[in-house]
């Protein structure tokens, strides 16, 4: 009787494990199949999706093989990651309808090589992810060789290195805006906004969240995109500068819209920010170079004192326009231009548009080079 039980017990383990071995997948489900080349026994691979709501744990396993395996019950394009043994995250898209997704990874460390094969919205970001790959390879090799002829005092060699690098930049953006327009509507070209700077790149975000929304796909994520652009969009090169209006040390306001004729570059700075004190002598510098010919700046303090502000002008003597609500980053100004960190510019034609942002130093000086000569 002990021989039939201890049988018996053998082969419901042996059933149950042969059962978990051949798990098929539901109506509905894709079936997520790994393999790490550098196992950790009983190490711990855990399945995560990724939304608007932060992370969410789907399901985990311990392996003490190679091999792992989850199954998936997806209706939509979503972001998941798999987080193995707390070494290296692998982060896919499921498109909603794929049947089984194929990952091979290193497992060893955060920087190891994988590969996920099994859906064509993954294979776009994967596309995306090798053109960032391959261009940040050449800016590392030109970042080296530029360091090497300045150090060697080859100023020939650096200034061409330094074109080459603008020109190897625009060649990516180019490549990387088209990997991203070809995967429109799907959620991958979403992704490939994240190696794009989207102030520069506004009129084809802009053009990217028509596309979306004319789709109807992807709710959730197209409404964020479209969010996303119309917030900028007030704020975007070529937009009406918002109005400015508050008052000046002795109580006069002063209205951005009575300054129209001119360039004027809005400074938002403070006392207290010492990158902003350290940038005044450039700022001068400038003004004092072209204030005669068409140029103001209107400097807009986030202080709370009344009293620093009006020390710091002094003392630094800042012979422009100034005013300020005395409210840090609560200042109407500093929210309307959804200003988070100073200093912090905007230049402004005549006609009152946004022409550049983010001005300093030898970039304010050649922005004013080219508009006054």
């Amino acid at each position: 009787m002990k021989v039939y039980y201890v049988v018996l017990i053998i082969l419901v383990s042996v059933l149950f494990s042969c059962q978990k071995e051949q798990r098929q997948a539901l109506p509905g489900e894709v079936i997520i199949t790994g393999k790490v080349e550098n196992p950790q026994a009983g190490g711990i691979i855990v399945l995560e999706r990724l939304d608007d709501n932060g992370t969410q744990v789907i399901d985990s396993t311990s392996i003490d093989g190679s091999e792992f395996q989850f199954f998936v019950k997806e209706e939509s394009q979503s972001f998941y990651r798999i987080n193995i043994f707390d070494r290296q995250i692998v982060t896919f898209i499921l498109s909603g309808d794929d049947k089984q997704i194929d990952v091979t990874a290193d497992g060893g460390k955060a920087t190891g090589d994988f590969t996920i094969r099994g859906s064509v919205v993954n294979d776009q970001k994967n596309r995306i992810d090798s053109i960032f790959a391959s261009y940040n390879e050449i800016f590392r090799t030109i970042d080296e060789d530029a360091s090497e002829a300045r150090e060697n005092q080859e100023l020939v060699e650096f200034e061409r290195l330094r074109t080459r690098f603008f020109l190897e930049n625009d060649r990516k953006n180019r490549a990387m805006k088209k990997a991203i327009w070809d995967a429109t509507p799907n959620l991958s070209a979403i992704y490939g906004l994240n190696y794009l700077d989207a102030e520069s790149e506004f009129q084809f975000l802009d053009s990217l969240a028509t596309s979306f929304k004319e789709s109807g796909k992807l709710l959730s994520y197209t409404e964020t995109i479209v969010s996303r652009v119309e917030s900028m969009r007030k704020l975007a090169i070529g937009s009406p500068a918002p109005e400015i209006s508050l008052p000046s040390p002795d109580g006069k306001v002063i209205k951005l819209s009575s300054l129209k004729g001119k360039y004027v570059l809005i400074d938002f700075w403070a006392a207290w920010c010492r990158p902003c004190r350290q940038e005044n002598p450039n700022v001068k510098r400038v003004y004092a170079a072209y204030a005669d010919k068409g140029f103001e700046i209107l400097g807009v303090s986030l202080d709370r004192q009344k009293n620093d502000w009006v020390k710091a002008i002094e003392k630094d003597d800042l012979p422009w326009l100034h005013v300020s609500d005395l409210q840090y980053y609560n200042s109407a100004a500093a929210r309307l231009y959804e200003i988070n960190a100073i200093p912090a510019t905007y230049l402004v034609d005549p006609e009152g548009k946004i022409v550049a942002k983010g001005l300093r130093g030898p970039t304010l000086k050649a922005k004013l080079q080219e508009i006054f000569g």
